[in-house]
């Protein structure tokens, strides 16, 4: 892909890749303060194995190596399923980009599935058991209710993103999600939805939106003066991103700040990359504590002054 050809030549990233990538890692961060788990001890099925859920695949895919797992480990934590079914032992994948989350037999067996295949996304959330789902489908309903329902009867509180947009085209809906799992779910969209009463209190629906992402990436590689995007800055945004929410968001079930704080949560990510790019020597070699006047002096308010009347 051009990502891949260009990335290391001149400094550039795909938000539809990259910061979609970044901010869902750090939904499912925000979710796992609710959780109190690990990264390292989830399980994940993706939806839709084209370039935003491999994408997303692949940066989870180095949290969850960061957090401790080794290679087996990571490689099992994560299952894509596509339009034939589980993503399995494929020798004439004519997408090759999908190799690298390609299971073996050794893999399917570890879940205990028998046979050959295909198996279809109810066979793999039953055998596989995710604490997390994701969908980057654009079908609308492919979530069905036999699946969530699934997924709940193995997890205590199940981590449903479907990241679909426009609203059309969502995999479910956040009622479906909570509904269906007897509001137990952590629930994220791609689309915006307003809160939703349930169960006698209202809850939040945070959208998995690339705005929490690329302005405090680019921001940070500007000012960095950074030879290359690396993949490293999108984990260190998306843990960045994880951080900024509050107790008070995460009580209401809302796994992402409100918009209103874009502008805090873009400079904390801009002070990360810049400090990335300095371990890995890419850029400006800026000192922390030089990084506060960095910004300051970079980031513009639109405040308009009021004209005099003639």
């Amino acid at each position: 892909m051009l990502l891949d050809r260009y990335r290391k030549r001149i400094p550039c990233f795909n938000d539809d890749i990259q910061g979609t990538a970044a901010v869902t890692l750090a939904g499912i961060l925000s979710a796992l303060r609710i959780t109190h788990g690990r990264l390292a001890d989830q399980r994940i099925v993706y939806l839709g194995a084209g370039a935003a859920g491999v994408g997303i695949a692949r940066l989870v895919k180095t949290g969850i190596a960061k957090d401790g797992a080794d290679a087996t480990m990571t490689r099992r934590a994560q299952a894509m399923v596509d339009s034939q079914g589980l993503v399995f032992n494929r020798r004439d994948e004519r997408d090759p980009y999908k190799s690298e989350f390609c299971w073996t037999r050794e893999d399917v067996d570890h879940y205990e599935f028998s046979g050959d295949g295909p198996f279809p996304l109810l066979e793999v959330v039953a055998r596989v058991k995710p604490t997390v789902l994701i969908g980057t489908t654009g079908s609308p309903g492919v979530f069905s209710e036999e699946v969530i329902r699934e997924m709940a009867r193995h997890v205590e509180r199940p981590v449903i993103l479907p990241m679909s947009n426009p609203t059309s085209k969502i995999e479910c809906s956040p009622y479906e999600a909570l509904h269906w799992t007897d509001g137990r779910a952590i629930v994220a969209t791609g689309s915006p939805f307003g809160p939703l009463e349930f169960g006698g209190s209202v809850r939040h629906i945070g959208q998995a939106n690339n705005v929490y992402i690329f302005p405090g990436i680019g921001l940070g590689a500007i000012l960095a003066e950074t030879h290359e995007v690396s993949e490293s800055m999108f984990l260190i945004a998306a843990e960045t991103l994880a951080s900024c929410i509050s107790e008070e968001d995460l009580a209401v079930g809302r796994i992402y700040p409100d918009q209103s704080h874009l502008r805090r949560v873009a400079r904390t990510i801009a002070a990360g990359v810049i400090r990335e790019a300095r371990r890995l020597n890419l850029g400006r070699m800026i000192p922390d504590q030089a990084i506060d006047s960095v910004l300051d002096g970079f980031i513009w308010y639109p405040e308009y002054l009021e004209l005099a009347s003639s």
